[in-house]
């Protein structure tokens, strides 16, 4: 059994509130675990208006298949989520 970790850092160019992320960053969330059946959090920045950090993990039998998942869960943000800027990391363990 493989664990797939990607974190991904998110800077939003629109937000002007905590209010604002936090529904932005919900909602993300929200939408990663019933689209890719994944577990996710909030890891970081939580005070900072403009900046987010979220942890997406995942396990699979074979790497092949967690670099899918992980890679389309990484466009997704990019489509779905066009306000925000990410910059992505990959772990497996």
């Amino acid at each position: 059994m493989i664990v797939g970790v990607m974190v991904l850092e998110l800077h939003s160019r629109s937000t002007h509130s905590l209010k604002e992320k936090r529904q932005i960053v919900g909602s993300l969330k929200e939408k990663l675990r019933r689209r890719f059946n994944v577990a996710v959090i909030e890891s970081g920045h939580q005070d900072s208006r403009k900046q987010a950090e979220v942890a997406v993990v995942t396990i699979s039998c074979t790497r092949p298949v967690l670099d899918g998942v992980l890679s389309r869960i990484e466009n997704f943000v990019a489509d779905e989520f066009p306000m925000l800027s990410v910059h992505v990391e990959k772990e497996y363990l």
